[in-house]
């Protein structure tokens, strides 16, 4: 739920993340083409921060993806690996009042904590390709 009081649901098997209101009728939605994995385990997840940004993991091409509140690119960065900066299978997102994003890197056996403040917003590969 975000700060404007809106459900984002992540609607993995359609693709798509659908937007309610908690009065559950539908605001919008964005298609999400880069959701390949057939995997019953590895679906996407996702968070909204403080800004009403959007963070959502793409598990099986080991990264996140940042939009705005509407669909609109802002930002993707992951690779597969095991450093601070890779993922090997990033599932469950958190975006936490004070700034941060938590992200569980679930084949890792890790959580990152990722100051979203320090992110580059811009330049972004669209969550499409």
């Amino acid at each position: 739920i975000s700060p404007s009081g809106e459900l984002y649901v992540a609607d993995a098997w359609n693709r798509r993340i659908q937007v309610f209101g908690l009065d559950g009728v539908f605001r919008r939605k964005w298609d999400v083409s880069g959701w390949y994995g057939q995997s019953l385990f590895a679906k996407p997840y996702l968070t909204v921060d403080a800004q009403e940004n959007v963070y959502f993991s793409d598990p099986e091409g080991f990264r996140i993806f940042v939009t705005d509140r509407n669909g609109l690119p802002l930002r993707s960065f992951g690779d597969y690996g095991t450093d601070v900066s890779s993922f090997s299978m990033p599932t469950g997102l958190a975006a936490s009042s004070d700034g941060q994003l938590y992200v569980a890197d679930a084949d890792n056996q890790r959580v990152l904590r990722i100051a979203i403040g320090q992110l580059q917003i811009g330049n972004a590969a669209a969550p499409s390709e």
